[in-house]
């Protein structure tokens, strides 16, 4: 925010922008608090929902600051899509009742309804914003394939302890397999994966 500040005061007064900062959540006070009878003829975002608890009512947040006739646009990357990490071992590679545990174990993850994270996908975002009041919404999914370079400091964010405020996905593991399983696998992760690069679906 301080950097864009320093470039819009560059900027002839008329073509500089009014920047504001803060949560999302709070948007609409924000908002309210420089003009409360502005409205956007456009209003854009970029991974904007991840991580908030009350979509409900950004969402109704957001369509109330919109002018007749406005649009919303927003990219969000849907982690319940995400790339498996199981997917990237070769199947024939573990022991056919261990994997079947990982892919259960992993697969929890993503089925959390309590994890602000992973508990919405794209007939969620449809949702929110029909039930904000906004008319012709439309939800599009594209999946992106890329090549991922994956390092030990990649598999040590996976598996190394993340404390209470950090859960890695050894964490999420554990809660569903033995310790020693959880290690063999970082063992074969590192092994399989270190150094390596990979195809990763997002």
């Amino acid at each position: 925010a301080i950097a864009l500040q320093e470039m819009a005061g560059q900027l002839a007064e008329i073509e500089r922008p009014v920047l504001l900062q803060g949560p999302l959540a709070e948007v609409a006070e924000l908002v309210a608090q420089r003009d409360p009878q502005v409205r956007f003829d456009a209003i854009l975002g970029r991974n904007a929902l991840e991580g908030i608890e009350d979509k409900p009512a950004v969402a109704r947040a957001l369509a109330g600051l919109l002018a007749p006739g406005g649009c919303l646009s927003l990219a969000e990357s849907l982690p319940r899509r995400a790339q498996r990490l199981y997917g990237l071992l070769p199947a024939d590679h573990l022991e056919v009742g261990l994997r079947e545990r990982l892919v259960r174990a992993e697969e929890a993850i993503y089925a959390d309804s309590g994890n602000p994270q992973v508990n919405w996908d794209a007939a969620d975002l449809e949702g929110l914003f029909t039930a904000a009041g906004l008319r012709s919404v439309r939800v599009q999914v594209e999946v992106t394939q890329t090549s991922r370079h994956l390092t030990m400091a990649h598999l040590g964010h996976w598996f190394n302890p993340g404390g209470e405020q950090r859960h890695t996905y050894a964490s999420y593991l554990r809660q569903h397999l033995a310790e020693e399983e959880v290690v063999a696998l970082r063992r074969l992760f590192e092994k399989e994966l270190a150094n390596r690069t990979v195809d990763w679906s997002a």
